[in-house]
């Protein structure tokens, strides 16, 4: 993705980490928030729920995640 924007660099890990950087500004600029703190304990479970039943198994993806990887994803991006 990053050649396809015009962002160079020495191998494909360069390339990936000043693409992600880009993003990373971009969001600021627009201030898109990079952490979702005010997501309460008691909605996950439905957040849980909403999205095993849009992803599993409409979407070809290489591994269907269950319970514990949406909740693991969620504390991630919480914090």
């Amino acid at each position: 993705m990053a050649e396809a924007v015009g962002i160079n660099g020495k191998d494909d890990e360069e390339k990936a980490k000043a693409f992600i950087r880009e993003i990373r500004r971009m969001n600021a600029d627009m201030k898109i928030q990079d952490k979702f703190d005010f997501i309460k304990d008691e909605d996950i479970p439905q957040m849980i729920k909403w999205a095993m039943k849009e992803a599993n198994p409409i979407y070809p993806v290489p591994v269907l995640w269950h319970e514990p990887e949406f909740a693991v994803l969620i504390a991630k991006i919480r914090n």
